[in-house]
Protein backbone atom coordinates (compact mmCIF):
# COMPACT_ATOMS: atom_id res chain seq x y z
CA UNK A 1 0.00 0.00 0.00
CA UNK A 2 1.15 3.70 -0.79
CA UNK A 3 1.93 5.82 1.94
CA UNK A 4 -0.07 8.65 0.78
CA UNK A 5 -3.22 6.50 1.46
CA UNK A 6 -1.91 5.26 4.81
CA UNK A 7 -1.59 8.71 6.43
CA UNK A 8 -3.89 11.08 3.98
CA UNK A 9 -6.91 9.51 4.96
CA UNK A 10 -10.50 11.12 6.77
CA UNK A 11 -9.57 9.57 9.88
CA UNK A 12 -6.03 10.50 10.53
CA UNK A 13 -4.35 13.52 11.76
CA UNK A 14 -0.79 14.37 10.78
CA UNK A 15 0.79 16.64 12.87
CA UNK A 16 3.89 18.89 11.88
CA UNK A 17 6.25 20.17 14.81
CA UNK A 18 9.53 22.54 14.20
CA UNK A 19 11.09 25.48 16.33
CA UNK A 20 12.18 28.56 15.52
CA UNK A 21 15.32 30.86 17.23
CA UNK A 22 16.14 33.87 17.04
CA UNK A 23 19.51 35.13 16.59
CA UNK A 24 22.20 34.89 19.01
CA UNK A 25 23.70 37.99 18.19
CA UNK A 26 20.38 39.43 20.33
CA UNK A 27 20.88 40.37 23.81
CA UNK A 28 18.12 37.60 25.05
CA UNK A 29 18.05 34.72 22.78
CA UNK A 30 13.89 33.34 22.31
CA UNK A 31 12.94 30.09 20.78
CA UNK A 32 9.71 29.68 19.50
CA UNK A 33 8.15 26.07 19.18
CA UNK A 34 5.35 24.52 17.47
CA UNK A 35 2.75 22.30 15.89
CA UNK A 36 0.13 22.52 13.23
CA UNK A 37 -2.38 19.58 12.93
CA UNK A 38 -3.79 18.68 9.26
CA UNK A 39 -6.84 15.90 8.38
CA UNK A 40 -5.42 15.58 4.78
CA UNK A 41 -5.14 18.80 3.38
CA UNK A 42 -7.09 20.78 5.99
CA UNK A 43 -6.19 22.67 8.87
CA UNK A 44 -7.55 21.67 12.38
CA UNK A 45 -6.20 23.44 14.93
CA UNK A 46 -2.53 24.41 15.34
CA UNK A 47 -0.32 25.85 18.86
CA UNK A 48 2.70 28.11 19.37
CA UNK A 49 4.90 28.77 22.73
CA UNK A 50 7.92 30.44 23.55
CA UNK A 51 11.12 29.76 25.32
CA UNK A 52 14.01 32.27 26.55
CA UNK A 53 17.11 30.93 26.76
CA UNK A 54 16.69 27.29 25.51
CA UNK A 55 19.21 25.02 23.09
CA UNK A 56 17.44 24.52 19.65
CA UNK A 57 17.54 20.93 20.44
CA UNK A 58 14.94 21.43 23.57
CA UNK A 59 12.74 23.59 21.90
CA UNK A 60 12.51 20.78 18.97
CA UNK A 61 11.48 18.53 21.44
CA UNK A 62 8.89 20.81 23.22
CA UNK A 63 7.11 21.06 19.69
CA UNK A 64 6.91 17.61 19.97
CA UNK A 65 5.59 17.38 23.49
CA UNK A 66 3.34 20.29 22.17
CA UNK A 67 2.19 17.73 19.07
CA UNK A 68 1.13 14.84 21.26
CA UNK A 69 -0.72 17.72 23.72
CA UNK A 70 -2.91 18.89 20.28
CA UNK A 71 -3.14 15.21 18.96
CA UNK A 72 -5.08 14.79 22.62
CA UNK A 73 -6.87 17.82 22.31
CA UNK A 74 -8.23 16.88 18.68
CA UNK A 75 -9.36 13.54 19.49
CA UNK A 76 -11.45 14.86 23.05
CA UNK A 77 -13.13 17.31 20.33
CA UNK A 78 -13.08 14.75 17.16
CA UNK A 79 -13.04 11.53 15.87
CA UNK A 80 -10.50 10.65 14.52
CA UNK A 81 -8.36 7.90 15.63
CA UNK A 82 -4.86 8.09 14.44
CA UNK A 83 -2.35 10.70 15.31
CA UNK A 84 1.09 11.11 13.13
CA UNK A 85 3.67 13.39 14.37
CA UNK A 86 6.44 14.13 12.03
CA UNK A 87 9.94 16.05 13.37
CA UNK A 88 12.33 16.85 11.22
CA UNK A 89 14.70 17.02 14.82
CA UNK A 90 16.81 13.50 14.45
CA UNK A 91 17.83 13.88 18.27
CA UNK A 92 13.95 14.34 19.16
CA UNK A 93 12.43 12.06 17.41
CA UNK A 94 14.56 8.78 17.75
CA UNK A 95 14.93 10.40 21.77
CA UNK A 96 10.80 9.86 21.57
CA UNK A 97 10.60 6.77 19.59
CA UNK A 98 13.78 4.52 20.21
CA UNK A 99 16.44 6.10 22.77
CA UNK A 100 14.47 5.79 26.24
CA UNK A 101 13.19 2.93 26.15
CA UNK A 102 17.11 2.22 26.77
CA UNK A 103 17.66 4.48 29.61
CA UNK A 104 18.68 3.50 33.20
CA UNK A 105 17.73 4.89 36.33
CA UNK A 106 20.10 6.23 39.07
CA UNK A 107 20.80 7.09 42.60
CA UNK A 108 19.67 10.50 42.24
CA UNK A 109 16.63 9.91 40.67
CA UNK A 110 17.88 11.01 37.52
CA UNK A 111 18.45 8.79 34.13
CA UNK A 112 21.06 8.15 32.36
CA UNK A 113 22.14 6.77 28.32
CA UNK A 114 23.92 3.45 28.20
CA UNK A 115 27.07 5.66 27.77
CA UNK A 116 26.71 6.59 31.57
CA UNK A 117 25.64 10.46 30.24
CA UNK A 118 22.48 12.10 32.14
CA UNK A 119 19.87 12.53 30.02
CA UNK A 120 19.24 15.98 28.65
CA UNK A 121 15.55 17.01 29.14
CA UNK A 122 14.68 13.93 30.30
CA UNK A 123 11.54 16.04 31.79
CA UNK A 124 10.12 16.78 28.17
CA UNK A 125 10.59 12.93 27.31
CA UNK A 126 8.92 11.79 30.34
CA UNK A 127 5.69 14.01 30.10
CA UNK A 128 5.52 13.36 26.58
CA UNK A 129 5.20 9.74 27.22
CA UNK A 130 3.19 9.70 30.25
CA UNK A 131 0.31 11.67 27.95
CA UNK A 132 0.38 9.37 25.60
CA UNK A 133 0.27 6.21 28.19
CA UNK A 134 -2.29 8.01 30.24
CA UNK A 135 -4.37 8.86 27.38
CA UNK A 136 -3.65 5.63 25.85
CA UNK A 137 -3.21 7.74 22.64
CA UNK A 138 -2.90 6.41 19.11
CA UNK A 139 0.57 8.83 17.90
CA UNK A 140 3.14 7.38 15.80
CA UNK A 141 6.21 9.32 15.92
CA UNK A 142 8.11 10.05 12.07
CA UNK A 143 11.55 11.40 11.63
CA UNK A 144 11.15 13.70 7.93
CA UNK A 145 13.88 16.05 6.85
CA UNK A 146 13.54 19.51 6.45
CA UNK A 147 13.50 22.65 4.47
CA UNK A 148 12.80 20.37 1.50
CA UNK A 149 12.06 22.53 -1.83
CA UNK A 150 9.50 19.94 -3.36
CA UNK A 151 10.35 21.63 -7.19
CA UNK A 152 13.48 20.34 -6.93
CA UNK A 153 14.12 16.73 -7.82
CA UNK A 154 17.54 15.82 -6.39
CA UNK A 155 16.33 17.40 -2.68
CA UNK A 156 13.25 15.29 -3.20
CA UNK A 157 15.24 11.98 -3.66
CA UNK A 158 17.50 12.77 -0.61
CA UNK A 159 14.48 13.42 1.60
CA UNK A 160 13.16 10.26 0.60
CA UNK A 161 15.95 8.15 1.47
CA UNK A 162 16.42 9.85 4.61
CA UNK A 163 12.84 8.79 5.66
CA UNK A 164 13.55 5.18 4.59
CA UNK A 165 16.23 5.22 6.43
CA UNK A 166 15.00 6.91 9.70
CA UNK A 167 11.55 4.84 10.04
CA UNK A 168 10.93 1.96 10.59
CA UNK A 169 8.71 1.66 7.45
CA UNK A 170 9.35 0.49 4.27
CA UNK A 171 6.23 0.65 2.23
CA UNK A 172 5.51 1.64 -0.97
CA UNK A 173 6.74 5.63 0.08
CA UNK A 174 5.23 7.55 -3.10
CA UNK A 175 5.97 11.17 -4.42
CA UNK A 176 2.70 12.36 -3.04
CA UNK A 177 3.21 11.64 0.45
CA UNK A 178 6.78 12.81 0.12
CA UNK A 179 5.38 16.37 -0.91
CA UNK A 180 2.59 15.92 1.63
CA UNK A 181 4.98 16.06 4.34
CA UNK A 182 7.33 18.21 2.75
CA UNK A 183 4.90 20.83 2.77
CA UNK A 184 3.74 20.17 6.44
CA UNK A 185 7.19 20.81 7.25
CA UNK A 186 7.55 23.98 5.37
CA UNK A 187 4.59 25.10 7.03
CA UNK A 188 5.42 24.58 10.34
CA UNK A 189 9.01 25.93 9.96
CA UNK A 190 7.50 29.09 8.40
CA UNK A 191 4.53 29.64 11.13
CA UNK A 192 7.37 29.17 13.60
CA UNK A 193 9.08 31.67 12.11
CA UNK A 194 6.13 34.38 11.97
CA UNK A 195 5.47 33.42 15.49
CA UNK A 196 8.74 34.11 17.23
CA UNK A 197 9.16 37.34 15.20
CA UNK A 198 5.68 38.87 15.82
CA UNK A 199 6.17 37.69 19.52
CA UNK A 200 9.75 38.61 20.31
CA UNK A 201 10.53 41.40 22.68
CA UNK A 202 14.17 42.24 23.70
CA UNK A 203 13.18 43.00 27.11
CA UNK A 204 11.40 39.74 28.38
CA UNK A 205 12.16 36.30 29.39
CA UNK A 206 9.75 33.30 29.12
CA UNK A 207 10.15 31.32 32.03
CA UNK A 208 8.41 27.50 31.65
CA UNK A 209 6.33 26.79 34.89
CA UNK A 210 7.89 23.77 36.76
CA UNK A 211 5.91 20.75 36.29
CA UNK A 212 5.78 17.45 38.06
CA UNK A 213 5.01 14.37 36.77
CA UNK A 214 4.67 11.22 39.04
CA UNK A 215 5.40 8.06 37.07
CA UNK A 216 6.57 4.30 37.35
CA UNK A 217 9.56 4.25 34.14
CA UNK A 218 9.64 0.90 33.66
CA UNK A 219 5.96 0.08 33.47
CA UNK A 220 5.27 3.31 31.30
CA UNK A 221 7.85 2.51 28.95
CA UNK A 222 6.12 -0.95 28.71
CA UNK A 223 3.16 0.56 27.95
CA UNK A 224 4.55 3.28 25.68
CA UNK A 225 5.91 0.18 24.10
CA UNK A 226 2.94 -1.49 23.23
CA UNK A 227 1.36 1.76 21.81
CA UNK A 228 4.22 2.36 19.46
CA UNK A 229 3.70 -1.76 17.95
CA UNK A 230 0.11 -0.82 17.48
CA UNK A 231 0.46 1.95 15.44
CA UNK A 232 3.49 0.26 13.11
CA UNK A 233 0.99 -2.67 12.89
CA UNK A 234 -1.43 -0.53 11.10
CA UNK A 235 0.89 0.73 8.30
Amino acid sequence: MKMSNIIINPWTINIFCDCSTNSKLERITNTAYGAIAFNQTTLIDSEFRILTDKTSNYGELKAINLGVRLANKIRNQYSFNRFNIFSDSYIASFGMRDYCKKWMVIDTGLYKRSTKQIVASQNVYIDTINIIVENNLPVTIWDQKGHVDVHDPTSMKIAKELFEQNNFHYADIDDDFMVYISLGNNAIDDASRKFLKSTFDQTKQYIEPVYFVPHQYEKMISMYDQLQKQGEELC
